[in-house]
């Protein structure tokens, strides 16, 4: 679904749109989305209690899917992996807390949230490069 322009929900903000996917490019993956969640952030975005940083935009995260592709350079993800992303889209990378993998803890101003850092990057794919392995059983 893609929003062009914050309006009420009654309304009918979003639109449904056939996208096809970008490649990922060094560091990220492509997943192919089976599950994705939408919360408060995503629906102030669509009606626009919360400014966009750039529009067209197509809410939603807390994804789950599959890898079907990695960019140059990822080493630790492989086609068919089950991933997770959550609203972190990305962070510094360098200090403390991205070292010693607690990248939720660092400053909001060296982090990315997904709602905004996606920005027209989500169709049934999505590139990243933060992911979380999800075990087979999960589903």
């Amino acid at each position: 679904m893609l929003l062009e322009r914050p309006a009420p929900a009654a309304a009918g903000p979003l639109r449904a749109v056939t996208r096809a996917p970008e490649a990922p490019g060094p560091g990220q993956l492509l997943l192919r989305i089976a599950a994705c969640g939408v919360c408060r952030t995503d629906l102030q975005l669509c009606e626009g209690d919360l400014a966009p940083r750039k529009m067209p935009i197509v809410p939603g995260h807390q994804i789950v899917g599959r890898i079907e592709a990695v960019g140059d350079g990822v080493s630790d993800w492989r086609a068919g992996d089950r991933a997770g992303v959550a609203w972190l889209a990305g962070t510094c990378g360098v200090c403390d807390k991205c070292r010693s993998e607690r990248e939720n803890l660092v400053p909001p101003i060296y982090r990315a949230v997904l709602a905004y850092a996606t920005v027209g990057e989500i169709t049934d794919r999505l590139r990243r490069v933060f992911g979380v392995y999800v075990p087979s059983r999960a589903f």
